[in-house]
């Protein structure tokens, strides 16, 4: 800013008296006529506009009277807020993990995998975070389970969000519901579409075994289980003219593979969603 700019703004409104300073007015050779008046006249109605380098500030916010807090003051007292929020929920993040990795520590549970679903305490949980119907809630509970075994605290949440899992746990822990609570869950409802599901059992004693843990599971769903015991009547009762009245097959691997190899294929697997290797070290053997 010039003095000629200072000097600008000190005099804006200014008149020369030419009564009072007469004299003064015909040394400095000013004239009194109606072109200079009407200059006056429009200089009292000027408003200048200070430059953006003379404002005090643009962004200035009055808070009370002349209390005044400046925009950058207040730009960065909100990203202090903001990073403030974020380190927040960052900070419940890492707890919210930790206590996932206690709970699971406590429970000797061990994964490995991207965006591992944290484990459930509850059966009811399972029907507040997946909405699991309460027909087969009660299912499980009448089936003895008063709480999920470490295998069902984490294996149901994993297959309930559709992925593949390969488990491992001790005889006698709980794996047969651990995989039959998500498949129910899952078909919801008979269909007439044939088999969604197939259960490969190493043994024909383990097959009927879960054949009568998925009937017990399913009672009330509607949905239907079978389990192969005579080859023979299988391809009429599960063959192409059959009615695919059915969901649920477990099996063992040889009956399977010999419905499937006759010309035409006894059994059809279009479409399944389901397919479970129970002992699976077994299998590959």
């Amino acid at each position: 800013m010039d003095s000629e700019d200072i000097f600008r703004k000190l005099t804006v409104g200014a008149k020369f008296d030419f009564k009072r300073f007469s004299n003064d007015a015909v040394k400095l050779k000013k004239e009194k006529d109606e072109t200079l008046e009407k200059a006056q006249e429009n200089v009292d109605e000027v408003h200048i506009t200070p430059k953006s380098e003379d404002r005090v500030s643009d962004e200035e916010l009055t808070l009370l009277g002349t209390m005044k807090a400046f925009g950058e003051g207040v730009v960065k007292r909100k990203k202090r807020k903001l990073d403030k929020k974020e380190v927040t929920e960052e900070k419940r993040a890492q707890q919210e993990e930790e206590q996932v990795r206690h709970f699971r520590n406590l429970n000797r549970i061990s994964v490995i995998g991207s965006a591992v679903p944290p484990p459930v305490d509850s059966f009811q949980k399972l029907q507040e975070d997946f909405n699991i119907s309460p027909t087969l809630l009660q299912n499980v509970l009448a089936s003895g389970y008063t709480e999920p075994t470490p295998i069902q605290m984490q294996a149901i949440p994993i297959m309930l969000q559709d992925r593949q899992i390969f488990a491992c746990a001790p005889t006698g822990s709980g794996k047969t519901a651990a995989f039959l609570i998500p498949i129910i869950h899952q078909l919801k409802k008979p269909m007439k579409l044939g088999f969604r599901a197939v259960i490969v059992s190493p043994t024909r004693e383990l097959a009927s075994q879960t054949y009568r843990e998925c009937v017990r599971l399913s009672e009330g769903t509607g949905l239907r289980c079978h389990i192969i015991n005579k080859t023979k009547q299988a391809a009429n009762k599960f063959g192409p003219q059959s009615s695919q009245k059915f969901d649920i097959l477990v099996t063992t691997p040889n009956r399977l593979v010999y419905l499937l190899q006759e010309d035409p294929p006894s059994l059809s697997l279009n479409n399944i969603k389901w397919c479970i290797h129970q002992f699976a070290h077994f299998l590959l053997e």
